[in-house]
């Protein structure tokens, strides 16, 4: 059972949480109309007159927006992705691959030129956009030629 002391204690501590909550509206509410009768910031002065007197640093020039644009026009800006059509590899170019032997490569009146052993043909001489076999010879560097059969891309070398 709650004794008279009890209850009277509870009494006092709400009235003084009633108290206390009510202060603290208050004082919320003079804050709110302080905030804005008093600007927070002071005097408000544009920037160029700001730097004279040094109170801040100096004022770039603005940028020649129209020409800048004028450049911008010209360019590309979104550029979109590059697709790859799917090849599929059904492994004849690995196993047509086996049957060749790159021998050498030099280079012939500013091109380059591939000396390439087939099985059971002999030594060929080939050179970019040449047929070898069933493959099309891509491109010829510096110790590799690379052949193209269906899409399919193979490295033939040393």
């Amino acid at each position: 059972m709650t004794s008279q002391v009890d209850i009277r204690r509870t009494m006092t501590t709400s009235r003084r949480l009633v108290v206390a909550g009510l202060v603290l509206l208050g004082l919320s509410l003079i804050a709110v109309v302080f905030a804005s009768v008093m600007p927070i910031g002071g005097e408000y002065r544009p920037v160029n007159v700001a730097a004279e007197e040094g109170l801040c640093g100096p004022v770039l020039e603005s940028p020649d927006l129209d020409g800048l644009l004028r450049t911008m026009a010209g360019r590309r800006l979104i550029r979109p992705s590059q697709v790859l059509a799917a090849v599929k590899d059904s492994g004849a170019a690995s196993k047509l691959l086996n049957k060749l032997k790159l021998q050498g490569i030099v280079k012939i009146t500013d091109e380059l030129v591939a000396y390439v052993q087939v099985d059971s043909q002999g030594t060929r001489t080939v050179r970019a956009g040449d047929k070898l076999l069933d493959f099309v010879v891509k491109d010829i560097g510096s110790g590799q030629v690379t052949l193209s059969l269906e899409g399919v891309e193979v490295s033939l070398s040393h």
